[in-house]
């Protein structure tokens, strides 16, 4: 009798009985098959031998063909019936197993096992540049939600994972406790002419100022109070969601911060260009932080030679304050004002108004290392066609409130900057970057000409993802 590997007493109702019949069925053809071999050789082999007997030496050669011929049947007869019975053994090996699947996918840990595994699925999905670039709100939904989620099934999914758990779930709770601190201000939202800017400015209460003066090029989360929400007909689901980070562009002497945006697709600066409009100002929102201070920053002056500074657009709403910072540590250190270097390309110049309007805006725009390229130029947007006639004759007629005598235009020369810096001598380099993507990709390429050669390059890209 073949093993079956599998007991009737782990077999229960028709599942079971199938079974049973699969392999009874399959040994009985088995025997049935080999008794029929056995007899059909053994018949061929009396006939042979009969034959052989009768005709003495003469019938011997045929006696023994036919002899050899039963041995074949009887052999060929054996594999069918092997055949079929490793044909019953493996129907009954799939019985088993669906048997046992169904029972794995019935319980409760499987289950969850599986809900966490497309849950982590789907934050990584979320999580690539291509649909954070596309729907940042999608990306924030869906970790905001499944992050806590994931915690829960793996509690109940593996015992051996609740150590980590617990640590995942204590830094949690930090970061909501932080969160609580949160600041609700009354802040004046208002467009920067020209451009498709807007400027929040925040008044911060003097207990709390210390902490975004602490280091430069931090950013906050920012939302709409409930309050505010309504008068630009969100929901108060949707406002969950909307929180958003913006760069700290300047901290005032009198305790008030600056953030610029650009505004977009996106609902928070949608929200944030509706109440630029709004009749009721100021508009009351909800600050989260100071995040993202880089402790480095205070040692760049003393670690290194020279300095090279690179915003784009409003990338310069980090790298401005950064610029400021190292500028009074290169002072302090003694060396001169040209070993830092500021480079800031925009569209046009009154991209540049916010930073003009600032306490040392004037000053700034006189700064012989401060490189100011316009890639649009004002003669360049009079030629072309508006879609609002009035709108357009407004731009042309208003005057210019932004005057920077220095800037150029024209896209930067990258290379030719990089060359200046690091070509004639072996001093050692930082190089910081904010702006987009492709800009900081040329950067990148051009000063890896000079590390590829030996020179000692340090760089730090600031950007929003990973």
């Amino acid at each position: 009798m073949p093993n079956n590997n599998f007991s009737s007493s782990q077999d229960t109702g028709v599942t079971g009985a199938a079974k049973f019949v699969t392999s009874t069925v399959g040994n009985t053809v088995g025997g049935v098959s080999r008794t029929v071999g056995g007899v059909t050789g053994a018949a061929a082999r009396g006939v042979g031998g009969t034959i052989t007997s009768a005709t003495g030496s003469a019938g011997k050669p045929v006696g023994d063909a036919l002899g050899s011929v039963g041995t074949g049947v009887e052999d060929a007869a054996n594999r069918v019936a092997k055949g079929v019975e490793d044909a019953g053994q493996w129907r009954s090996g799939l019985h088993y197993k669906t048997a046992t699947l169904q029972e794995h996918l019935a319980s409760l840990k499987i289950i969850l096992g599986i809900a966490s595994f497309m849950s982590l699925f789907a934050m990584m999905s979320t999580s690539i540049e291509a649909v954070r670039r596309c729907n940042y709100r999608l990306f924030y939904i869906t970790h905001s939600i499944l992050a806590p989620v994931i915690l829960i099934f793996l509690v109940l999914h593996a015992k051996s994972l609740r150590w980590y758990i617990v640590e995942t779930l204590a830094v949690a709770l930090l970061s909501l406790l932080n969160r609580l601190d949160a600041i609700s201000a009354y802040a004046t939202i208002s467009r920067i002419p020209r451009t498709n800017l807007i400027s929040v400015q925040i008044p911060i209460p003097a207990s709390r100022i210390q902490r975004f003066r602490a280091a430069p090029g931090q950013h906050v989360y920012l939302s709409l109070h409930p309050e505010t929400a309504m008068k630009v007909n969100s929901s108060l689901v949707q406002n969950l969601f909307l929180r958003n980070p913006f760069t700290v562009a300047n901290v005032s002497e009198n305790n008030e911060i600056t953030l610029v945006a650009r505004v977009q697709d996106g609902p928070t600066s949608r929200a944030l260009d509706a109440l630029a409009d709004s009749a009721e100002k100021p508009s009351l929102l909800q600050l989260y932080g100071p995040f993202g201070s880089i402790s480095r920053f205070s040692k760049l002056a003393m670690k290194y030679d020279r300095i090279l500074i690179v915003a784009g657009g409003v990338g310069a709403t980090f790298a401005l304050p950064v610029y400021r910072e190292l500028k009074e540590q290169v002072e302090a250190e003694g060396k001169g004002q040209d070993k830092i270097t500021f480079v800031w390309s925009m569209k046009t110049l009154e991209e540049a108004a916010w930073a003009v309007g600032l306490a040392d805006g004037q000053a700034l725009t006189q700064e012989d290392n401060v490189k100011l390229y316009l890639t649009q130029s004002y003669q360049m947007r009079r030629q072309k066609p508006s879609p609002d006639d009035s709108v357009e004759l407004e731009e042309l007629q208003a005057p210019r409130a932004v005057v920077w005598p220095s800037a150029g235009t024209g896209r930067p020369d990258l290379a030719k900057i990089v060359d200046d810096l690091l070509g004639e001598s072996d001093e050692r380099v930082a190089v910081l970057f904010c702006g987009p993507p492709g800009m900081g990709r040329v950067l990148r390429e051009d000063i890896g000409r000079y590390v590829r050669e030996g020179r000692e390059v340090w760089w730090h890209a600031e950007a929003f993802g990973w």
